[in-house]
């Protein structure tokens, strides 16, 4: 079985948050937290790679590196282990909680 893991981005959206996976192009969520919605895309992630299955469509691969860009020094850092709205999903076993860093 192939392990996917996809870039979650998680903003602040007024009095909730709301969630989008770049390589799901359309798909997001939203939540009145954190924990609710890494959740809800969670669920929305396992419903769209259902669908295309079931329709004999290819799943997207995830090769999305995260990074942070220093905007003072332009110096280009890689983050092997943070805690922020960045988060990755790992879709063999959705039920886990989210991994934080690079996939």
């Amino acid at each position: 079985m192939r392990i996917e893991r996809y870039a979650v981005i998680i903003e602040k959206a007024g009095e909730n948050y709301s969630a989008y996976v770049p390589h799901l192009p359309g798909l997001n969520a939203t939540g009145a937290t954190l924990e609710e919605t890494e959740s809800e895309i969670r669920e929305a992630i396992r419903f769209q790679i259902d669908g295309l299955k079931e329709d004999c469509l290819p799943v997207p691969d995830a090769v999305s590196r995260l990074e942070y860009v220093d905007a003072q020094s332009f110096r280009k850092r890689s983050i092997p282990r943070f805690r922020s709205s960045i988060a990755c999903c790992s879709i063999a076993n959705v039920s886990d909680l989210i991994g934080w860093g690079e996939a």
